[in-house]
């Protein structure tokens, strides 16, 4: 139901130290997020042109349209609020 009225959040994260930051969004309730990425950018089109060289990124995009990346789980979870 939750998704007929929202659509939900795909969540990249991408960069060698994604795990820690994959784990804190895993330890919450976060219906409305479906989580991807890892250390490579993969083959996935919401994935491609997101590596940075040295850094992990946080993309928080809704409706195949990205909002800037960060690089903490708190600054995702402030993006998911505006």
């Amino acid at each position: 139901m939750l998704t007929l009225v929202k659509s939900p959040f795909e969540i990249a994260i991408v960069g060698e130290g994604y795990k820690p930051i994959l784990n804190d969004f895993l330890r919450n309730y976060l219906p409305d997020a479906i989580l991807l990425g890892g250390a490579e950018e993969g083959n996935l089109p919401l994935l491609q042109y997101k590596l940075s060289e040295g850094e992990t990124l946080i993309y928080v995009c809704q409706n195949k349209t990205c909002k800037r990346p960060t690089k903490t789980y708190q600054e995702a979870l402030a993006l998911m609020a505006e």
